[in-house]
């Protein structure tokens, strides 16, 4: 939930952030030409070397948060504004990767955890679980993604973008741990799926 006194700042700040509406659909329409993540990644390090994150948003859409419970909108919009697909199915935002945005306290240090692929769905009352790393929704969204990270300001105030990465599933560094990581998890969460149907210990969804 969004503090009052937060909530009253938002609204001055979207009168503001109006005044940068023309100026970014100009800038949008010399500039937009995204059919790559290179090239996505490139406009938008142009997009936000001239624009915070608020003066996309309102330019794109009239306001910031539509209640004050509205904590999520950043991401969304971006989504929108690029022509992502925006229909909450477990695949990429668009045909380049995944688009992610992420309060940061400073450069590289992240503030929130980024969330990206359910490990397991329920249909018709049963669990199901993908058991092959590879098919799963967080392989499918995180093989290549824009992060892209603004600064925490108040609880709800932050816009400045800070900085901009590109993320690869499959990089060296990080690519078994991953994978590891993912069974574990994937593991743990099928026993417990399994000990729930059996016993009705604990809600699969719980652990």
């Amino acid at each position: 939930r969004i503090p009052a006194n937060e909530l009253k700042r938002l609204k001055e700040i979207e009168q503001e952030c109006l005044l940068k509406k023309s100026e970014y659909l100009k800038f949008k329409k010399e500039n937009m030409h995204i059919d790559t993540l290179e090239s996505a990644f490139d406009y938008l390090v142009k997009l936000f070397s001239k624009f915070t994150l608020f003066e996309v948003i309102v330019a794109e859409r009239g306001y910031l948060n539509s209640t004050e419970n509205d904590t999520h909108y950043r991401g969304r919009v971006l989504e929108l504004c690029l022509g992502g697909s925006f229909d909450g199915k477990p695949l990429p935002d668009f045909d380049w990767g995944e688009l992610k945005s992420i309060e940061t306290k400073s450069y590289g240090e992240l503030e929130q955890v980024i969330t990206c692929g359910r490990i397991f769905t329920k249909s018709k009352g049963d669990y199901v679980i993908k058991e092959n790393y590879y098919d799963s929704a967080f392989y499918q969204k995180m093989k290549d993604a824009v992060l892209i990270g603004y600064l925490k300001e108040g609880k709800q105030l932050g816009c400045i973008v800070n900085s901009l990465s590109h993320f690869s599933i499959n990089n060296p560094k990080w690519e078994e741990r991953l994978k590891e990581d993912w069974e574990s998890i994937s593991s743990e969460m099928l026993s417990s799926i399994e000990k729930f149907k059996m016993y009705g210990e604990k809600k699969a969804s719980g652990i």
